[in-house]
Order: structure tokens, then sequence, then C-alpha cells
């Protein structure tokens, strides 16, 4: 998921290498967004491969360096969904952040926060 948390548009470069075969090789123009609203991108452009067992996703702007996530992940494991959001904003560690993560939203219980 590509999303941009700055008042800027930015393009950001993506390449997906799964078990070391590039899956994807795009770049996508995100719209200005802010803290609150990301306009976002969502990619699946690739098939579906239940024997990967590695993915790298790499993104970039023109101004920041290659940054990536690398996942390891077969299936029937119990997480065998795995996302990867790619945000651009004004963090302090860098512009682009590549963070991967599981697909599973743990629920809010009625009462709990």
């Amino acid at each position: 998921m590509l999303a941009n948390s700055t008042d800027e548009s930015f393009e950001v470069a993506v390449e997906v290498i799964r078990d070391g075969t590039t899956v994807l090789n795009s770049s996508y123009q995100l719209a200005p967004g802010s803290p609150k609203e990301r306009p976002q991108i969502v990619l699946n452009e690739w098939k579906d491969n239940a024997d990967a067992q590695r993915w790298v996703v790499r993104a970039k702007t023109k101004d920041s360096e290659w940054r990536d996530a690398e996942l390891t992940a077969a299936a029937g494991e119990r997480n065998d969904c795995h996302k990867v959001n790619i945000v651009t904003g004004n963090f302090p560690e860098a512009s682009l952040l590549v963070v991967p993560t599981d697909c599973e939203e743990t629920p809010v219980e009625a009462g709990t926060q």
C-alpha cells in the first residue's frame, strides 16, 4: 500500500522481488495528502504464488535512497498474509518508510482501547 502524508505530490518507484525474480517495477504518482488523510494506492499487480518463500519490496523517491522490507513466508503459516506499507512523510528517520506487517487487524473489544 502506498500512502502520502505530506501536502506535496510524490512520485514513488516500487520494486517487488519474489524469490529473486522481479514481479513489479513501476512508478506511481501520489496526490498530496495530510497526516490525517493519506491518498493511497493498493498494489496487487502480480499473481499469487503459494510456493513463494522470500519477498523484497523496495521503494524510493527522486530525493531518497532505496528503502526496503524483506518478507519470508510460506503458505499455510499462521500469518501467511503479509503486506508492506510505503509511506512518504516528514519523518525523523527518512522521507520514505517501507514497513512490513501482517494482514490481520486486532479488533478492539467493546470498552477497551
